[in-house]
């Protein structure tokens, strides 16, 4: 009869070793879910605030190439968001001899930017840290901004 409690005893002892591995294997390949889970939505995050920032130079440059386009006298108010609508801060600069608009943000820490094509080259004005609300004229040709 010891000899059959002996058994049992180790018996359950190798169950116990048995389920811990496997308990650690599992631990692990969550562990490793967790972690490409993390990295997506940190891309996903950053993704977003590009596509906002995007779309506020996209508009303003859309703004600037429709007064140039309309002609002398015309004049258009852009309003500009103080910040992205994830609450990124951001700078629009303007750089008339490469033709674009430029939008510059932090993004984990790291600098980032978009670039919208402008089609006028003559334009003066407010050119960098561009605020809300943003004064664009058409005056004999140039583009002012205000």
């Amino acid at each position: 009869m010891a000899k059959t409690n002996k058994f049992r005893v180790l018996k359950r002892s190798q169950i116990s070793v048995e389920f811990i591995i496997i308990l650690a294997v599992m631990l692990i390949v969550f562990l490793g879910v967790f972690i490409i889970a993390d990295k997506r939505t940190a891309e996903m995050y950053n993704t977003r605030t590009k596509l906002y920032a995007k779309m506020e130079a996209d508009k303003l440059a859309s703004d600037v190439n429709g007064v140039f386009l309309a002609g002398s006298g015309t004049r258009r108010i852009s309003m500009l968001p103080l910040t992205l609508k994830d609450n990124s801060a951001y700078n629009i600069s303007i750089y008339p001899n490469e033709h674009k608009l430029q939008v510059v943000w932090q993004n984990s820490g790291i600098e980032d930017y978009y670039s919208a094509a402008l089609i006028a080259g003559n334009i003066s004005g407010i050119l960098s840290s561009i605020n809300y609300p943003v004064n664009v004229s058409n005056v004999n040709g140039g583009i002012i901004i205000s």
